[in-house]
């Protein structure tokens, strides 16, 4: 019986004999990779047509972090529609989209999410926990007037409280 029928086979030498042959093997296989990877993610694959390279999209591209804070402080602190916020934007020579601002809020929410759920895990692990939902208009720029908006806030007070009694 031949070592390749038998790879359990107790002598060393051809363990040692296997032992290269796999190794073989997985560095011809590990060339191939290397080839589809070039072939599929190679300069050729990252060329874009002449057209996409005469789009302006912002000088710089990407967003730091500090524009994308601001646009949320404005929005939510503020009360600064995403709308309002690209006519200013535009008035100073910056153009941008509103679609491209919410991107960057919806963005900023998703990387916010680990901070969202431990907060709420204490919220709901209190004793004390006090919600309130408010209704309030919220502008709606395509149709020209305002919508009904739900604001909800939560909050937790672990503080002991002991009114006087009040006797009538």
């Amino acid at each position: 019986m031949s070592n390749a029928a038998n790879p359990l086979t107790s002598d060393p030498i051809a363990l040692w004999a296997m032992l290269a042959e796999e190794r073989a093997e997985n560095e011809r296989l590990r060339q191939i990779i290397k080839e589809l990877q070039r072939h599929r993610f190679g300069r050729r694959a990252e060329s874009l047509p002449v057209d996409q390279l005469l789009l302006g999209v912002v000088e710089g591209g990407i967003p730091t972090e500090a524009t994308v804070a601001h646009v949320l402080v404005a929005k939510y602190a503020d009360h600064l529609p995403l709308f309002r916020q690209a006519q200013i934007y535009s008035r100073q020579g910056v153009n941008l989209d509103r679609s491209t601002l919410a991107d960057w809020v919806g963005k900023a929410a998703f990387l916010l999410r680990p901070v969202h759920e431990r907060l709420f895990e204490r919220l709901k692990a209190s004793t004390k926990l006090f919600a309130d939902e408010t209704t309030a208009p919220v502008l709606d720029p395509g149709r020209g007037r305002t919508k009904t908006g739900q604001l909800f806030a939560y909050a937790r007070d672990e503080r002991p409280w002991a009114a006087p009694i009040r006797r009538v």
